[in-house]
């Protein structure tokens, strides 16, 4: 049995005889021939006589259907943000021919990708042969891209906060990167507190999980504004102001912190230490013995969170 497309024919092929006699007549190229040519209109059903060398007989039958119209299967469409794409796809013919073609990679591909700016009905003629063609249509649901802008680049001094604020259509949600130095990384406006140069990227969300970003570069300067160091102290051992030591923000650690006599001897000495730390001041003394009021000189060398390298010079005086 077989199956062949309206007005085309199909060539049958019997074997185990010497002659036979074909029925019915009418879609056959002869009724004696070895393999005659059937051309049916419709479904039919053909009959063959055999004959052997010794005069014996047999039948057998074969069924040759009509196809006449083309049956296609088309994959569904899909929903999609704008400028993404998707792939269509049919199966069941052997050329198909898409509309509209302008956003279409290749109209006549049984798989042709989409990419429609806004929501799209695909109608897709799928051929075979001779046959009636078949139809079929795709939806394409297209989102709208979220817009975002961010406001607040600037310059700060390390260990300053900067406020940032991003706005912008069709969002419901935020996310900012890198969220270690951010008040929060899911909102409109996170205050920043980087301790380096840094560039936040903010990707904003739809309903539909369309995506937009944009970035913003908070700059971090590294200055003597961070160092806060006194001019005077009191060591008298009062319990106020008996302690001459360094404060700041934005300070990574102290890599140096000295103080000499007004004849260049080192009398105190701190390396590698931190900041606003009590317990590396100095008190007012010199191997064990409190020096007289006087003015001593300090040379600080100090890393910012940056990185940079800070150094101040001056002087403090002791009052007793």
């Amino acid at each position: 049995d077989t199956i062949i497309w309206l007005t085309d024919s199909v060539q049958l092929f019997p074997s185990g005889g010497v002659s036979y006699l074909w029925s019915p007549p009418g879609t056959l190229s002869c009724l004696t021939c070895i393999n005659p040519y059937a051309f049916p209109k419709v479904k039919t059903k053909y009959k063959v006589i055999s004959t052997d060398i010794n005069g014996c007989h047999d039948t057998a039958n074969l069924e040759v259907g009509i196809k006449t119209h083309v049956v296609s299967a088309v994959a569904e469409g899909g929903e999609i943000c704008q400028e993404e794409k998707i792939t269509l796809g049919i199966t069941g013919g052997q050329t198909y021919l898409w509309a509209p073609s302008e956003s279409l990679n290749d109209a006549t591909s049984p798989t042709p990708v989409a990419f429609p700016m806004d929501n799209t009905k695909y109608r897709v003629v799928a051929y075979e042969g001779r046959c009636i063609p078949d139809t079929n249509y795709v939806d394409v649901i297209v989102h709208p891209k979220p817009t975002v802008t961010i406001r607040g680049e600037q310059t700060i001094v390390a260990g300053t906060s900067a406020d940032i604020i991003a706005s912008g259509n069709h969002i419901i949600r935020f996310l900012w990167s890198p969220a270690a130095t951010l008040s929060c990384s899911d909102c409109s406006d996170p205050v920043a507190t980087p301790y380096k140069t840094t560039t936040y990227t903010v990707k904003v969300f739809t309903k539909y999980e369309c995506v937009d970003s944009a970035d913003v570069t908070i700059k971090v300067l590294c200055d003597e504004t961070q160092l806060y160091i006194p001019n005077t102290f009191t060591p008298n051992g009062d319990g106020m102001n008996d302690i001459f030591m360094v404060r700041g923000t934005g300070i990574d650690r102290l890599q140096t912190f000295r103080i000499y006599s007004r004849w260049g001897e080192v009398l105190f000495e701190r390396n590698n230490v931190t900041v606003n730390d009590k317990t590396h001041g100095w008190d007012g003394s010199f191997n064990g013995t409190q020096l007289p009021p006087d003015v001593y000189v300090y040379i600080v060398e100090a890393y910012c969170e940056n990185g940079e390298l800070l150094k101040m010079k001056g002087d403090v005086t002791i009052i007793r």
